[in-house]
């Protein structure tokens, strides 16, 4: 018989495969891996261990995927403090945890600090990864989105566009991480009256996403919604 596995081995698959579940939609699952993950570290690790700090930023995203963003802001402040001091405030980690839940704050409403978070990410990333890095285009993406909820569309668009494009050279033109970039842009496009250029981004979104995700996964929902009423004759 194998050796079993260690607790610690064990909540990294539970984490592992909770990601995973997410990406799919299937966020009950997803929520239950975290937190069996989330006890194990706790029990091992202690409450203020570094290894923590991952569950956290993935439950806050897990509740911001699910739209309930009052309960991912904890979550994700609680990352933020336990890397900051277990790493320093300049490193990647950190701007990471920063930019997730900044984009959370934004949902919130919470617009400065959000700001302020997605700015000092943002030099982080371009200064150790450059430019053109995957983090780099999450970061615009969601200052896009800060933007874009203010109605600064003109400041939004080249952000977004900008993340597409860096999205698109680092996972592929065909993954499902671009649908939610895409579902962004094709909101702005409608609203500056551009329903063709609309259409063709709700339609590239649900190209990614089918297949890949349930069918009752909120993005794809939302871009089959947007692609209905582009195309009716009222639309």
């Amino acid at each position: 018989m194998p050796p079993p596995e260690e607790p610690l081995e064990v909540a990294e698959r539970y984490n592992a495969l909770a990601v995973t579940y997410k990406h799919l939609g299937r966020f009950d699952e997803a929520q239950a891996l975290y937190e069996q993950a989330l006890a194990i570290i706790l029990r091992v690790r202690g409450p203020d261990h570094v290894d923590l700090a991952s569950i956290y930023h993935n439950l806050g995203g897990l509740a911001h995927a699910r739209g309930a963003l009052s309960e991912a802001e904890g979550p994700a402040r609680r990352a933020v403090e336990i890397r900051i001091r277990a790493l320093g405030a300049d490193h990647p980690d950190v701007a990471a945890d920063k930019c997730a839940l900044a984009a959370i704050l934004d949902g919130l409403g919470q617009d400065d600090e959000a700001e302020r978070l997605l700015h000092e990410a943002l030099a982080v990333f371009e200064r150790i990864h450059g430019p053109d890095d995957y983090e780099v285009a999450v970061c615009l993406h969601n200052l896009a989105s800060l933007h874009h909820r203010r109605d600064e569309l003109a400041r939004a668009e080249p952000l977004y566009r900008r993340a597409l494009a860096i999205k698109e050279e680092t996972l592929g033109r065909d993954h499902a991480e671009l649908a939610t970039t895409l579902t962004n842009l094709g909101t702005l496009c409608h609203q500056q009256g551009l329903d063709t250029s609309a259409l063709s981004f709700y339609e590239r979104a649900i190209k990614v996403l089918e297949g890949v995700v349930e069918d009752d996964h909120p993005t794809l929902i939302a871009c089959r919604l947007q692609r209905a009423a582009l195309l009716s004759p009222s639309g």
